[in-house]
């Protein structure tokens, strides 16, 4: 039974989550998200706190960078939470000359803290910012974003009231993030795999820890239409039909990488033919392509999954000479599968 969500399906969701070990240790956490339609959406990020942490500061000095080209040196929105104790009182706070009554906690030294520190968000307003929440009987930590993609980075780091906080910079283009703190320096490049999927490398004090395992992602075929997945076989595709001979296309890859393929249905590689343009499809065959990096380091295979497309030629048939003709039109109707859903989304048949 396949069922379709109600609220606006998601293309994908991907969580990439890293604990970095050590005397000060912390999370990053990098969430990718997009919708179906590939639409703006307002999207929420949020992380479920103790009821009875209360939130001891937040800067959002830099909350406006979210709009910026230029992130180098830059912190994203801070959010440091304490434990509610006695000290937890009622004070006079100042907005613009406003009087009203804060709550303010006073940790001393050493009192247990938590730096939840937004690194990026890709939003196309940078309002409103990352807040706290309180829902019922606990906190919640909220990271509004608008827009087609989130692409959320968060840092979340304990430690105790009189240490000194992590200092974190992005490269400009968000693809390498330098973390200090303690006596570490850890740098983190990162890239993107199959459907935008993040991954990362990581070295600390210049010596390579660990990466994501992973392979380049796979080329991808421009194609002017689209196609219904099938829900008992999501990784089977039907040949697509062609009545001559047809170019096919590739993506662009990035910078560096090639594309090698084949069409005797063989595995492509160092020696196949390179895409570096239109591709012809003259006759019935399968299509594998392969993505190269060879400075792809976030893995140990520099080669990608392979991408495989069958395409049958097809010629329509000679017309058939008839006796005892009949004026007027035949027509006959074939249907090779439908998929029928009800008004609240559930599988009926095919």
């Amino acid at each position: 039974e396949y069922y379709i969500q109600w609220n606006e399906p998601m293309d994908h969701v991907f969580r990439t989550f890293h604990v970095a070990r050590g005397t000060t240790p912390y999370l990053l956490i990098f969430d990718y998200l997009r919708k179906a339609d590939d639409l703006n959406h307002q999207f929420d990020w949020r992380m479920l706190l103790t009821a009875d942490a209360v939130l001891y500061q937040s800067n959002t000095a830099v909350g406006s960078r979210h709009t910026e080209l230029n992130t180098e040196g830059k912190i994203g929105t801070d959010l440091i939470f304490c434990m509610k104790d006695e000290s937890y009182q009622r004070a006079q706070g100042n907005a613009w000359g406003a009087k009203y009554v804060d709550l303010k906690p006073k940790p001393k030294k050493g009192d247990p803290m938590l730096l939840v520190r937004v690194l990026w968000r890709n939003t196309n307003f940078p309002y409103p910012v990352p807040n706290l929440q309180r829902s019922g009987d606990y906190n919640m930590v909220s990271v509004p974003a608008f827009g087609k993609s989130p692409e959320y980075r968060i840092m979340v780091f304990p430690y105790r009231y009189g240490d000194k906080l992590p200092t974190t910079e992005w490269s400009d283009d968000r693809t390498r993030l330098t973390v200090k703190v303690g006596d570490n320096t850890d740098v983190y490049d990162l890239d993107q795999t199959d459907r935008e999927r993040t991954v990362f490398s990581m070295t600390r004090n210049g010596k390579k820890i660990t990466d994501s395992d992973a392979t380049p992602p796979m080329p991808e075929l421009v194609e002017r239409h689209g196609f219904t997945v099938d829900q008992n076989q999501p990784d089977w595709r039907a040949p697509q039909l062609i009545s001559g001979p047809t170019q096919v296309f590739f993506s662009a890859p990035k910078v560096g990488a090639e594309i090698r393929y084949t069409l005797d249905g063989s595995e492509p590689g160092a020696t196949s033919a390179l895409a570096s343009g239109p591709i012809l499809i003259d006759r019935s065959c399968v299509l594998k392509a392969r993505t190269y990096r060879a400075d792809w380091r976030f893995g140990a295979d520099n080669w990608s999954e392979t991408a495989v497309f069958a395409y049958e030629l097809q010629q329509p048939e000679k017309a058939v000479d008839q006796a005892d003709k009949v004026a007027g039109l035949r027509v006959s109707g074939y249907e090779i599968k439908t998929t029928e859903f009800d008004t609240n989304g559930f599988f009926q048949g095919s």
